[in-house]
């Protein structure tokens, strides 16, 4: 993981992941108190719900013992646009037509599928999206706008969505 800065929105998530090549690895995600409790041992880690400053980084331990430590990610909190909840609408069949419910201008929206924080599967952009999916499936989405206040480009996360 390079180090980055990331500005959030209060009670979004984050998503980090650190490249590693070798046998055997481990990999142990800490954050500013300490190791994180339930830290998964996976390249991949969506953090708890950002509500202040946090930074967070990985030791990773090859089956011999070596260990190499990742540069942290950071998120910062940002005045992020409120968001309610998505307004789901039968489209016919197991199709569903999403629309998000945000309390203020955005520049732009990704929808993903899978748990809140997740960016794995992106599944579409703009203000809306329109699924069939053959199984009960999760989505929720990423709001961004401008802070005017720190000039930066924030984030806010929807809460997830189950369809049909």
């Amino acid at each position: 993981m390079d180090e980055r800065t990331t500005y959030a929105s209060s009670g979004s998530k984050g998503n980090l992941y650190v490249n590693a090549t070798g046998l055997g690895l481990h990999y142990q995600w800490w954050g500013d108190s300490g190791p994180v409790s339930g830290g998964p041992d996976s390249p991949n880690f969506i953090t708890p719900n950002i509500t202040a400053t946090a930074s967070f980084y990985c030791i990773i331990t090859s089956s011999g013992g070596a260990q190499t430590t990742s540069w942290s990610g950071t998120f910062f909190l940002c005045d992020g646009v409120p968001i309610s909840t998505t307004t789901v609408t039968n489209a016919g069949g197991n199709c569903r037509f999403l629309l998000p419910n945000i309390g203020g201008a955005v520049d732009s929206i990704i929808w993903y599928q899978g748990q809140r924080g997740d960016t794995s599967v992106q599944v579409g952009t703009g203000s809306f999206l329109n699924v069939c999916p053959s199984t009960s499936t999760t989505y929720w989405f990423r709001a961004f706008n401008t802070d005017a206040n720190q000039q930066v480009t924030c984030y806010s996360d929807s809460v997830t969505t189950t369809v049909p």
